[in-house]
């Protein structure tokens, strides 16, 4: 339900209303009714309870509707306040975030850079893909938005963020099959189009080290943005 309504979390409960045997004083005869409930507040991206509180409360006046209004204003009294609360503590607690990046130039100093990330560690690094492992104390989501800024696509599942450096695309412009031939070797270049000498093609690498890799094999940058590399033969 959570999902199908973009909410976060979900408040489920149950509540159970009895009645119970008269009460009898003197000559007055009081209705009883026991009320009892349970709240629970879901988190919906990792299916944990962060929050569960019940009661068991009884009451009694002249008729039954007496009772159990009392019973109710008195959850409602103890309730006030304290889901926000309890949600806002469990977004601000710290958890354990594994990282997983690949052709991530850098990540490590802008990892620093970001707030709320405290015990930064590398965990593993193999070729061009690093793991590390860090406490975060905040919303993932921020997170996620921190990182994208610095250009990676990123996703994560549960405590696990996934970052791509975000796809580029890279246009030599009066081009000869030697540099399409040094593009594939040097830049490991798939699904490369050379149409009327301009070869075209998509990297997930870091722009800086892409541009130092096409001035490397002769080509002269003519345009530079953030998604995008124009370049030339020398």
């Amino acid at each position: 339900m959570g999902l199908w309504f973009w909410a976060r979390y979900v408040l489920r409960g149950k509540a159970e209303v009895t009645k119970e045997p008269d009460l009898k004083v003197g000559n007055v005869v009081l209705k009883v009714v026991s009320y009892k409930y349970l709240i629970e507040v879901i988190d919906i991206t990792n299916v944990a309870i962060i929050m569960s509180y019940g009661r068991f409360l009884a009451n009694q006046g002249g008729t039954h509707e007496i009772p159990l209004k009392r019973c109710v204003q008195e959850v409602i009294d103890k309730l006030v306040g304290k889901i926000p609360k309890q949600i806002i503590q469990y977004k601000t607690s710290k958890v354990i975030v594994n990282l997983i990046a690949k052709n991530a130039s850098k990540i490590q100093e802008k990892l620093k850079s970001i707030p709320g990330i405290t015990g930064l560690e590398q965990t593993e690094k193999l070729g061009d893909e690093e793991r590390y492992q860090f406490q975060h104390s905040g919303d993932l989501n921020i997170l996620e938005k921190h990182l994208a800024e610095f250009g990676y696509n990123v996703t994560h599942i549960s405590n696990t963020i996934y970052a791509l450096p975000k796809a580029i695309k890279i246009t030599i412009q009066n081009a000869t099959m030697t540099n399409l031939k040094k593009l594939r070797d040097e830049l490991k270049a798939e699904e490369i189009t050379f149409l009327k000498g301009t070869i075209t093609c998509y990297l997930n690498n870091d722009p800086l080290t892409v541009v130092e890799t096409l001035e490397k094999i002769g080509s002269e940058i003519t345009e530079l943005t953030e998604n995008s590399i124009t370049c030339q033969p020398e």
